[in-house]
C-alpha cells in the first residue's frame, strides 16, 4: 500500500513531499464490531436486528492522526447528529432503539439492520484515504445507504481536501473532466441533458465535496437522493490525475 501513492504522484497529481517528521512503516489490520439480537437474524419475517461495522486499524500512524481517524470512524449516520459515538456503544444503542420498538408494537418490527464497510484506499507518508459505505433498513418501503470518505495526513492528522494538493484555479478544470466523468458514469451521451436524463443540478453540472483518493484518481460520490429520485441510485465517479497535473503543488 505505501508503493501506491508514489506512483500516483509520478504520473500526475499528489507530489510527494520531504518531511523531518518520521512515520513508521504501516500495516492495515481489519477489525469489526458485531451484534445481532437473541437468537440472530435467519429470514426477514422473524423480528431481529442485526449491527455489523468493519473497520481498518492503520498502524504506523502518529497518535494524533489515529485520534483523528477513530473520531471519524465512529461518526455512523445512526447516531443523532451525526456525531461521533463509541462502536460499540452505538451497536448497543441501535440494538435498544428496536427492541423498544419492537415491545411497543408487540413482536411486529419489521427486521432492522445497519452494516458499514470502512475501506483503505491509499495510505502513504502524506495522505491516507479511506472510503466508508454504509446500508440501513428500518422499516419502511426501502433502506438507505450512503458513502462518506476519510482524508487525512498520517503525522499531523490533519484532514486534508483538493486545496492541500491543487493550486488556485484548479475547478474549472476539475468540473470540466468531472462531467464527462459523470456521463461515463451513468452512462449518457456527451450532449444529452441531465435534467431530461432525472438529475437535479440547478447551477449547471458541480461536483460535491463527498471524495476521495484512489491509485485510479480521485473518487466523487453523489448519495442517494443527493442529485437524483431514489430510483437512480447512487453515482460514483472517479476522475483520474493526469488532466490535473498543470496545477498540482
Amino acid at each position: 500500500m505505501k508503493q501506491l501513492l508514489p506512483l500516483v504522484c509520478l504520473i500526475a497529481l499528489l507530489s510527494c513531499r520531504n518531511t523531518t517528521d518520521k512515520v513508521n512503516p504501516f500495516s492495515i489490520r481489519i477489525d469489526s464490531v458485531v451484534m445481532t439480537s437473541p437468537g440472530g437474524c435467519q429470514g426477514d419475517s422473524i423480528p431481529c436486528v442485526s449491527f455489523k461495522v468493519v473497520f481498518p486499524h492503520v498502524t504506523g500512524l502518529s497518535k494524533a492522526a489515529e485520534d483523528t481517524l477513530a473520531k471519524a470512524l465512529s461518526r455512523l449516520p445512526i447516531n443523532p447528529d451525526n456525531k461521533p459515538v463509541d462502536l460499540a456503544e452505538s451497536g448497543k444503542r441501535f440494538l435498544a432503539d428496536w427492541k423498544e420498538i419492537n415491545e411497543e408494537f408487540e413482536g411486529a418490527t419489521a427486521p432492522w439492520s445497519f452494516e458499514s464497510r470502512a475501506t483503505v484506499l491509499i495510505v502513504s507518508d502524506t495522505l491516507v484515504s479511506i472510503k466508508v459505505t454504509s446500508f440501513q433498513y428500518t422499516g419502511g418501503a426501502h433502506g438507505s445507504q450512503e458513502t462518506s470518505y476519510i482524508n487525512l495526513h498520517p503525522v499531523t492528522g490533519a484532514r486534508l481536501t483538493l486545496d492541500d494538493f491543487l493550486r488556485p484555479g484548479y475547478l474549472p478544470a476539475l468540473t470540466a473532466v468531472g462531467l464527462q466523468a459523470f456521463r461515463q458514469a451513468r452512462q449518457l451521451a456527451p450532449d444529452e441533458d441531465l435534467e431530461a436524463a432525472g438529475f437535479e443540478f440547478p447551477e449547471g453540472f458541480q461536483l460535491n465535496t463527498n471524495y476521495g483518493f484512489s491509485p485510479a484518481g480521485i473518487e466523487f460520490t453523489f448519495n442517494i437522493y443527493e442529485i437524483a429520485p431514489y430510483v437512480l441510485g447512487p453515482t460514483q465517479l472517479t476522475i483520474p490525475y493526469r488532466p490535473l497535473a498543470a496545477y498540482r503543488r
